[in-house]
């Protein structure tokens, strides 16, 4: 009888604890999965992950695979990610072994440590991906349309001072350069070398915007109230669409704004790429970070709640 007992009794153990190891590992899986995001760069997931077990590459893209084992029940989490310039642009977890890649690999090789290099957003075979997206903008007429490559490529790459001065370049006058540097800024590596960019600048009055752009995250602007949101919001709304984020941005110099008065300024707007624009003009004046939610909850799609995302998380680190 007593050894039936302890038998009984070393079953219930056994079951509590297998139980309890399942819950964990799922939240292990769930807690991974909140912590990753696309955008993140390969040093951000090192620090959050360690070195990867394998790492696969297939044209262009790299892809990290890392197998994490629960303590209690011995439950594998496998966790791949695909990067594209040095950035996520994918991610996936399993319970278990991993799935058949989307992909062949090419290589598969041991963990091996993660070069402590700088970060670069594109390849370095003779700057081939810069010297691209440079005809690309060169070989638009209109300044809306390379203003808008220049968006796109911001909103997944890293610039040096020199690569945006040549970028800058491109525009005729002073005003349009000023245009660009404010959609480039966000992305400057070598914040060390701003000088070259104040330089390239033709007119002093330009060198002394151009300043205020590269040192604009570090002004401590007066907080906007809501009525005098309201006055803004109306100059906005009523102006002619060419005009309006010329308006809006007059309306942030020296000022602060919080995610509740940008929703309201992200009104105006009916299409996510339209509201992308005007937050990339407000997104660095945002006072309460914590409320980003508010934002991205505005955004149609997920495409455009992911680029609302990575946007502001480069002011609100």
């Amino acid at each position: 009888m007593k050894n039936f007992m302890k038998v009984v009794i070393m079953a219930v153990v056994l079951l509590t604890t297998t139980s309890c190891g399942v819950l964990d590992a799922s939240l292990q899986r769930s807690r991974l999965a909140e912590s990753l995001h696309t955008g993140m760069t390969k040093r951000e997931v090192v620090d959050l992950l360690g070195n990867p077990e394998f790492k696969r590459s297939y044209n262009g893209i790299e892809q990290w695979e890392y197998k994490k084992l629960h303590f209690i029940s011995g439950a594998v989490t496998t966790i791949l990610l695909d990067f594209q310039h040095d950035k996520v642009i994918s991610f996936n977890s399993y319970a278990g072994d991993t799935p058949s890649p989307a992909y062949p690999p090419i290589a598969i090789c041991p963990p091996a440590p993660v070069e402590e290099i700088p970060s670069q957003a594109y390849p370095t075979d003779d700057q081939k991906w810069f010297q691209e997206l440079y005809q690309k903008v060169k070989d638009k007429p209109f300044k809306d349309e390379r203003l808008k490559i220049l968006r796109e490529a911001a909103r997944q790459s890293d610039f040096t001072c020199d690569e945006i001065v040549q970028l800058m370049k491109i525009f005729n006058f002073d005003d349009e350069k000023l245009e660009a540097l404010a959609i480039l800024e966000p992305t400057i590596i070598d914040r060390e070398n701003t000088d070259r960019i104040v330089d390239s600048m033709t007119f002093i009055s330009g060198e002394e915007k151009a300043k205020n752009i590269l040192n604009k995250k570090h002004h401590s602007g007066r907080l906007y109230s809501d009525s005098e949101i309201n006055i803004l919001y109306e100059k906005v709304k009523d102006a002619f669409s060419f005009d309006q984020l010329k308006i809006l941005q007059t309306g942030m110099n020296g000022r602060n704004i919080t995610c509740k008065q940008c929703v309201k300024l992200l009104s105006i707007c009916d299409f996510d790429n339209e509201r992308i624009k005007f937050l990339q003009v407000m997104a660095p004046h945002i006072y309460d970070c914590h409320n980003r939610q508010l934002i991205i909850d505005t955004m149609s799609f997920a495409s455009g709640k992911d680029e609302a995302r990575q946007l502001i998380e480069r002011y609100c680190k």
